[in-house]
């Protein structure tokens, strides 16, 4: 048998044909016209010219004549074909299977790019983003793992063992408790999401229980008296006059905070839509409630005097319109509105004054005034159930809930007149502590 040699096969590569090598193996040079390529198993190349000269070998395996690509002709020589189509007949003489091997192999090698941590995460939010409450959550999943365990992203999930998991976690276990806990809460997800579409097996090493439990310490000591630092609500009426003296949008978002007793973000985000003014009401939707359920905001006198101030000149604001914009005219970050308590308190200690401070020395935070009202209105003897309303905390059991019929409006729009004249230190009826019967 004659075999073809270089110089040969580089002369009728440029015709249409299969050339025979002729030593035995099976192995062709396979030249198509371009437009009526074919996929051969296990070719490739790398350009379109030389997809049209492919290295074909056929072999009888298992009784049936298959056809296996050694890759294109000139990126592959004659002689790493024929020595690649040597090694074929000696593995099917061994009774194996070269394509069927090859597959797995590949197979094998493209599930461990595929399932990856970053992979089962994509998934993992596909999976369950429709539950969530709004695209923020989405996007912060994304950031919790990319921020804090970027470690684990390119790893195959099935290789991802407890070693891992604590190397992301000890850095910020006892420094950002609160952190450190979602993170792990989030890994534990992902990894039981993976292993239930099968991509890895065996106990989860995120999980607390029965893993990582032994080896942390326990979340409830470390975060103890780690709440958002307040102020005495003695104090309040101090700030509230000096918070009046600041400029900006962004002062005036924490006067409101203030004043109803809402969240950062919730005031933040308020749009002209959610505000009726004449009714004295706020309906903040569920969407943008922590406990997902829409929240009536009963509007004191001075809220209602702020937004009123707030009103563009002009022709009404549009529904959708930010009630408090930054420069931009979208919605500021938390860390704008910190930043002014930051301005006051820097501004008092050069001053000479112990700055807003809590009973721990702690810089006051926004979120704080919360905590502040809600200390308010325990020392006043306002009821708790009432206050709770008003801060949009769950009340009673599930089924408690499930029966209560009102939001308490009328009862919390006395509150907040009463909250609201403390806040301005002035001294009037509706200040008075509320009484009501204790709930059986």
């Amino acid at each position: 048998m004659t075999m073809i040699t270089d110089r040969e096969l580089k002369s009728c590569s440029r015709t249409v044909g299969r050339y025979s090598v002729g030593d035995g193996s099976g192995l062709s040079l396979l030249v198509r016209d371009s437009a009526k390529r074919a996929p051969v198993e296990g070719g490739g190349g790398e350009g379109d010219d030389d997809k049209r000269k492919q290295w074909v070998q056929r072999i009888t395996v298992a009784g049936k004549v298959r056809e296996i690509g050694h890759g294109a002709y000139p990126a592959v020589s004659l002689a790493k074909a024929r020595a690649a189509a040597k090694k074929v007949v000696e593995e099917v003489k061994g009774g194996a299977d070269p394509l069927a091997q090859r597959r797995d192999k590949e197979g094998a090698a493209k599930a461990a790019i595929v399932q990856t941590f970053d992979a089962a995460l994509t998934a993992y939010i596909e999976a369950h983003g429709a539950a969530w409450r709004s695209e923020k959550t989405r996007t912060a999943a994304r950031v919790d793992m990319e921020r804090h365990a970027s470690s684990l992203l390119p790893k195959p999930v099935r290789d991802i063992r407890v070693s891992d998991v604590l190397a992301v976690l000890q850095p910020i276990w006892n420094t950002k408790p609160i952190m450190a806990q979602r993170v792990r809460a989030r890994m534990e997800a992902i990894l039981d999401w993976a292993k239930g579409a099968g991509w890895r097996s065996g106990e989860n090493p995120a999980a607390w229980r029965g893993g990582l439990k032994p080896l942390l310490a326990k979340p409830s000591s470390v975060v103890r008296n780690r709440h958002h630092p307040a102020l005495s609500w003695a104090e309040v009426p101090t700030f509230l006059a000096e918070l009046r003296d600041e400029n900006g949008n962004a002062a005036r978002c924490l006067e409101l905070c203030i004043l109803t007793a809402v969240r950062s973000g919730e005031a933040r985000g308020a749009i002209w839509g959610e505000f009726d003014l004449a009714g004295a009401i706020w309906t903040i939707p569920a969407g943008r409630m922590k406990a997902g359920e829409a929240h009536r905001v009963p509007l004191s006198a001075p809220a209602l005097a702020l937004l009123r101030a707030m009103l563009p000149a002009g022709d009404p604001p549009k529904p959708e319109a930010v009630t408090f914009p930054n420069r931009d005219g979208g919605v500021y970050s938390d860390m704008s509105i910190l930043a002014v308590v930051k301005r006051m308190d820097d501004a008092r200690s050069k001053a000479g004054g112990a700055g807003w401070r809590d009973d721990a020395g702690q810089r006051i935070t926004p979120h704080g005034f919360r905590s502040t009202f809600r200390d308010w209105c325990g020392d006043q003897g306002h009821p708790r159930e009432l206050a709770k309303a008003a801060l949009a905390h769950a009340t009673g059991s599930r089924t408690e809930r499930a029966y209560a019929r009102t939001d308490l409006l009328a009862r919390r729009a006395r509150l907040m007149d009463a909250w609201a004249a403390f806040c301005e230190g002035r001294a009037v009826e509706e200040a008075t502590p509320l009484r009501v019967h204790a709930v059986a």
